[in-house]
C-alpha cells in the first residue's frame, strides 16, 4: 500500500473529510489532496497526520506494523478521534528540529 493510500485509509478511519485534516495539522485542504492523490510523496507532518487520525505513524510513513497502535502502548496514541491539536504540533516541530540539527551538522562538517 502507497503512502497516498495510507493517508486517505487513516483520514477514513478517523471519519473525517480533508478540509478537516488539513485544518487539524495546519496545511490546506489542496496540500492533503495531493497528498492522498499521489500528487506529493511525502510530507514533513506525516506524524501529525497520523496523531489528527489515531493512526500509528510508523505504519503511515512506511506501510510496516498495523494501521492501528497496539493496545499495550497504554494509551500512546489518540484513537478517539478527537486530536489535540498541541500533540501533532508538538511532534511537527521536533520533526523541524531534528531537521535543523543534521542539516547544522552536515554544514559543520563540511
Amino acid at each position: 500500500m502507497e503512502l497516498s493510500e495510507r493517508m486517505v485509509a487513516s483520514r477514513k478511519y478517523a471519519n473525517i473529510t480533508q478540509k478537516e485534516l488539513a485544518d487539524r495539522v495546519g496545511l490546506s485542504q489542496t496540500a492533503v489532496h495531493k497528498l492522498e492523490s499521489g500528487a506529493s510523496r511525502s510530507s514533513r507532518k506525516t506524524v501529525a497526520f497520523a496523531m489528527a487520525c489515531g493512526v500509528d505513524p510508523v505504519w503511515l510513513a512506511t506501510g510496516r506494523g498495523e494501521m492501528l497502535p497496539h493496545p499495550s502502548l497504554g494509551g500512546g496514541f489518540n484513537t478517539s478521534h478527537t486530536p489535540d491539536p498541541r500533540s501533532a504540533r508538538i511532534h511537527d516541530i521536533l520533526s523541524q528540529v531534528k531537521g535543523l540539527v543534521a542539516e547544522m551538522e552536515r554544514l559543520v562538517a563540511a
